[in-house]
């Protein structure tokens, strides 16, 4: 599971999340974010993008949900040997949903 703080960085860095987000970092900051809620918002609710945290741009809902879907199928950046998940490189180490739970 991603902590609140590692979910931010795996928003903010362009080998996982290859879109520009920091106009948006405050309100997703704020609400609190960690693997979970990153799913939940990104997959089951993918609206709250637009009506939660302003991101009005249709490309970069769809980036930000795909690359939740590219985590949990394990081709995303967080996958063995990558970085920032990867052994040894300190970053967050999955996305915390259900199916990276299994």
């Amino acid at each position: 599971k991603l902590s609140e703080e590692e979910g931010m960085e795996w928003l903010t860095y362009r080998k996982c999340m290859p879109t520009d987000l920091n106009r948006y970092k405050n309100r997703l900051r704020g609400a609190h974010l960690n693997g979970l809620a990153l799913w939940e918002v990104g997959v089951k609710n993918p609206s709250l993008l637009k009506d939660e945290f302003g991101i009005v741009s249709p490309l970069q809902r769809r980036t930000f949900v795909q690359a939740i879907c590219r985590e949990i199928e394990g081709l995303g950046c967080l996958g063995a040997g990558k970085e920032p998940g990867g052994a040894g490189s300190g970053g967050p180490q999955q996305l915390g949903t259900p199916a990276a739970n299994q």
